[in-house]
């Protein structure tokens, strides 16, 4: 599989229809949102065929939030906040 950045794909603009063409600040980011969301989904799938335990740093930062109950509904709402489609 390629290790390819969401950025290494950038169509012009004016061939990105109107429904998946979303502003991205800074350019790093694909405007054309079908192709980010490709991108992660490949990787989504690559983690999960090669599964690895977590750094041990993000093993305790894991522990902690999930022992703080305070910490784990602002992660869980933080999550939620974020727009499953454009805005």
């Amino acid at each position: 599989m390629s290790h390819q950045k969401p950025s290494d794909h950038k169509p012009s603009n004016d061939k990105i229809p109107d429904e998946h063409h979303v502003h991205r600040t800074g350019g790093w980011l694909p405007q054309d949102h079908r192709v980010h969301k490709d991108w992660l989904h490949q990787t989504i799938a690559q983690v999960d065929s090669n599964p690895k335990e977590l750094h041990p740093v993000l093993t305790e930062f894991k522990e902690m939030v999930e022992a703080d109950w305070r910490l784990y509904m602002l992660f869980t709402a933080m999550f939620d906040e974020i727009p499953s489609k454009k805005p």
